[in-house]
C-alpha cells in the first residue's frame, strides 16, 4: 500500500467512528457520542476500512464500490452478534451503516478516482 493509501484508510476508518457517534448520538441519545472517544473503537474500526482498498482492487467499478459498502455494514454487525448476541441488532446496523458510509465517503475523496488500484 502507498503512504496516500494507508492515509485514506486511517482518515476513512476515524471518520467512520465519528459519522457513526454523531448518528447515534443525534438519532439515540447523547450516551452513543461516547463511541467517538475510545480508543479500541478506532482500532476495530481503521482496520475494517482497510479492506477497502481490497475490494476496490479486485472488484472495480460499480461492483466494488456495493461491496465496499456492503462489507464495513455487516462486519461491525458480526463482531457484535460474536461479542454480545444479537439483541438490538437494528440499531448496531445502522451506526454500522453509518460508518460504512463515512468510511467509504471519505475513502474515495481522499483517494480520487485510483481508489486503491494501482499503486502509487
Amino acid at each position: 500500500m502507498s503512504r496516500r493509501t494507508i492515509f485514506a484508510v486511517v482518515l476513512a476508518g476515524a471518520t467512520g467512528v465519528v459519522a457513526a457517534a454523531a448518528a447515534g448520538a443525534a438519532y439515540l441519545g447523547p450516551m452513543f457520542g461516547v463511541l467517538a472517544v475510545l480508543p479500541e473503537v478506532y482500532v476495530i474500526a481503521i482496520a475494517l476500512a482497510a479492506i477497502v482498498p481490497l475490494i476496490y482492487r479486485r472488484l472495480p467499478g460499480a461492483r466494488g464500490a456495493v461491496l465496499a459498502l456492503f462489507f464495513p455494514t455487516l462486519a461491525p454487525l458480526l463482531l457484535y452478534a460474536l461479542h454480545s448476541g444479537l439483541k438490538d441488532w437494528t440499531v448496531v446496523l445502522g451506526l454500522s451503516f453509518a460508518y460504512a458510509l463515512g468510511t467509504i465517503v471519505v475513502f474515495r475523496l481522499v483517494m480520487g478516482g485510483d481508489r486503491g488500484v494501482a499503486e502509487s
